[in-house]
């Protein structure tokens, strides 16, 4: 049980190092604007690959060519426990991305991002850890960001979990195909008694 743990957290891990890389690869020189269609692109390939990891019979996702919003649609829809609370952020992290691609003079308010942080400040329940959070949310690209952190670690231990429930499946497949073959060759050839 340690290790199954283990390997889950080790694969968590590695997809929260890609959507780090991928964040921080934004913001080198980049203003919100840039930071924040960054961010967009960084939970759209979450999207996608949570769309492929639970779902590994799609085949190419690519081929499909699903924009953010028909990704949010199908992930949504699957009523997982990480992206069913997401909707309304995802939207909101549409809108904002979209706002941005047709002005890119529009200006982000804290406001516009409101939406993203309202979990975090349910969640924190330290009064020391809201002031904190009330001074650095006044970024709404930092905002962004933390948020798109935090929906990607929730989607890579979902789809972590699912990889090993994929392989335990298998593996009792092939446990119960041994034991079918067993039980045939003790009871003899397959035709012999009318088959098992």
């Amino acid at each position: 049980m340690t290790d199954q743990r283990e390997n889950l957290r080790s694969e968590a891990a590695a997809e929260l190092h890609q959507l780090g890389a991928d964040l921080r690869a934004g913001k080198a020189g980049a203003g919100t604007a840039g930071r924040i269609l960054r961010a967009h692109l960084a939970v759209e390939a979450c999207l996608r690959r949570h769309l492929q990891v639970m779902n590994p019979n799609l085949g190419a996702i690519e081929d499909l060519r699903l924009n953010f919003d028909r990704l949010r649609t199908a992930v949504v829809g699957m009523k997982t426990g990480s992206v069913a609370w997401a909707n309304d952020q995802l939207q909101c992290l549409n809108v904002i991305r979209n706002k941005l691609a047709h002005r890119p003079d529009t200006i982000i308010s804290c406001e516009d991002v409101k939406p993203l942080r309202c979990d975090a400040e349910a969640l924190l329940q330290d009064s020391v850890a809201k002031e904190r959070l009330a001074v650095i949310v006044q970024d709404p690209a930092w905002t962004v960001e933390a948020w798109a952190m935090v929906f990607g670690m929730m989607l890579a231990v979902e789809q972590a979990m699912q990889r090993h429930m994929n392989d335990a499946e298998a593996r009792q497949r092939e446990l119960h195909d041994s034991a079918i073959q067993l039980l045939r060759e003790l009871l003899g050839e397959e035709g012999q008694h009318g088959g098992v």
